[in-house]
């Protein structure tokens, strides 16, 4: 009899709370994933304006959802808002500071102001401290540092992308733009003839 009064005094409204908020909670969860999900097909469609209303409706039921504000921060790069870009990317970090798509996203954004290139490397360099085989941060680094006219960190970042990705061919094609203005031939021409043969096979990195 202590045992069965035991299970109705703790068991029973564990259940209820349970049950209550499978209820209040499933549903806006089960809602917010197919909006999310029509939001990424507009995306992908070019209709950035319908899917930003769609993340509108997310944000308002879950302000901290971080796969609506990283879209919602994409859409918004695309458009130049770099400032919106920056603020929803912030917003990821705040409670996953790990998330790399979130600090590539906002290297990308520190990258387009000259100002800021010290933070677009920083926010690279933490993604590799994260995963040191990431190759999308160290093709963008090596972007960075080419456009400083850092040669040399260049090469080293753009070797490390093909090292780890294996086959990248906008890496090569920057080596092979970075060995011609050198004049060194032989290394440009090979870094071309592997750009020339990934390119054809799809697999240039953006």
């Amino acid at each position: 009899m202590r045992l069965l009064r035991t299970f109705h005094t703790i068991a029973l409204p564990a259940l209820f709370l349970c049950a209550f908020f499978a209820f209040a909670c499933g549903p806006d969860t089960d809602r917010n994933e197919e909006m999310l999900q029509t939001a990424m097909e507009r995306y992908l469609e070019g209709k950035l304006d319908q899917s930003l209303l769609l993340i509108d409706k997310i944000l308002a039921n879950d302000p901290e959802h971080s796969r609506a504000l990283l879209l919602a921060a994409r859409i918004e790069y695309y458009q130049q808002d770099m400032g919106a870009a920056e603020g929803h990317c912030l917003r990821v970090l705040k409670d996953q500071p790990d998330h790399v798509g979130a600090r590539l996203l906002l290297a990308r954004i520190y990258g387009q102001n000259g100002d800021r290139m010290v933070e677009a490397l920083g926010q690279a360099d933490e993604i590799l401290a994260i995963d040191r085989g990431h190759v999308d941060a160290w093709y963008l680094k090596g972007r960075l540092h080419h456009g400083q006219g850092e040669l040399s960190e260049a090469i080293q970042a753009y070797r490390a992308a093909i090292f780890y990705g294996r086959r990248i061919a906008g890496a090569h094609a920057a080596l092979a733009k970075i060995y011609t203005e050198a004049r060194l031939p032989g290394k440009a021409q090979r870094h071309e003839q592997a750009a020339q043969a990934l390119d054809w096979q799809g697999t240039r990195a953006e």
